[in-house]
């Protein structure tokens, strides 16, 4: 048998503020100082990243990017501070709340297994939504052909 387990931070109301996939947006836009390049390192749409962060922003009430003007630079994206502290803050937890899964799995002769991140799916991912077939008739349909 394996240990596995995931940590997250929350608000009040059951929102998700911080997780896994949120700390490597956090951490690529501090890495490569951009949206954009944020994006493209962690194979994601500019629109999905910059949705996470504005949708986390939103929960706290507080920026947790910033932009930076252009110049000889072109510009780019800087972590505020309260997106510095969120992220080491959910480090440290994660930290200490691996150390304690260790230690209790040794304990009770379990493995604790952790291949890259912890996955209490055991791997399995959701089903992704199919979308809705418009109601609209195609152009082929529409000039009767």
């Amino acid at each position: 048998m394996k240990v596995r387990f995931k940590i997250w931070i929350e608000t009040d109301d059951g929102g998700l503020v911080m997780g896994e996939g949120s700390l490597r947006i956090l951490e690529a836009i501090e890495r490569k100082g951009s949206l954009s390049a944020a994006a493209r390192s962690l194979g994601m749409s500019y629109r999905a990243v910059w949705g996470k962060v504005r949708r986390i922003e939103k929960r706290l009430g507080k920026a947790l990017v910033t932009g930076k003007s252009g110049g000889c630079d072109h510009g780019g994206a800087v972590l505020t501070p309260e997106a510095r502290r969120l992220a080491g803050v959910f480090r440290e937890l994660d930290e200490r709340a691996t150390e304690a899964v260790v230690r209790l799995a040794g304990e009770t002769d379990l493995v604790f297994a952790r291949e890259g991140k912890a996955d209490p799916t055991g791997g399995a991912q959701a089903p992704r939504r199919r979308r809705r077939p418009t109601s609209l008739p195609s152009a082929r349909a529409r000039n009767g052909r």
